[in-house]
């Protein structure tokens, strides 16, 4: 199962990729059509009922055969400006202090556990309710009342990771 869910990263990824050389101009568009079809992906087999692993893979199959079809065709070139000779520092003054803090955060999930209320309450719960119905559907709990008129995209990114093993 962790096979198939790096071979899933690694469609979307390469879907996104064709699909941004395409239809876009700018790179950057690439993880943002990752991450959306991460989410796209799994709210439409929840509304279905039909959200189970075996499932998701077919569906990023499907994704990636549709990118290739789609993606295939390289766009005219337009012409490129000239290449300045000034290298521009304002990328890397905005991003690194964002890279060193997204950095620092991420290792510090990996070895702290879970126990903010609001992820103890629905957050967590609800990627296991819909791990264990295989729909996108409302849980009811004891702390928050009716919770997932709509499904967030933090709890679907947490189902992508949790859905190839079967349990949190």
């Amino acid at each position: 199962r962790m096979i198939g869910l790096a071979l899933m990263h690694g469609i979307i990824l390469g879907s996104s990729f064709l699909l941004v050389r395409r239809f876009f101009v700018r790179w950057s568009y690439v993880f943002l059509i990752y991450l959306s079809a991460i989410v796209g992906l799994q709210t439409l087999l929840g509304i279905f009922s039909i959200l189970t692993f075996q499932n998701l893979l077919l569906i990023t199959l499907l994704f990636g055969l549709f990118s290739v079809i789609v993606g295939r065709k390289k766009p005219e070139k337009s012409p490129s400006p000239p290449p300045s000779s000034r290298w521009n520092w304002w990328p890397v003054v905005i991003f690194a202090p964002l890279a060193a803090i997204s950095f620092v955060e991420f290792f510090n999930a990996l070895i702290q556990p879970v126990w903010e209320y609001d992820s103890l309450a629905y957050h967590l719960p609800m990627v296991r309710h819909w791990l264990n119905t295989h729909s996108i559907g409302v849980l009811f709990t004891p702390y928050t009342g009716p919770v997932g008129y709509y499904p967030g995209s933090g709890e679907l990114l947490s189902l992508w990771n949790v859905l190839p093993l079967g349990h949190d």
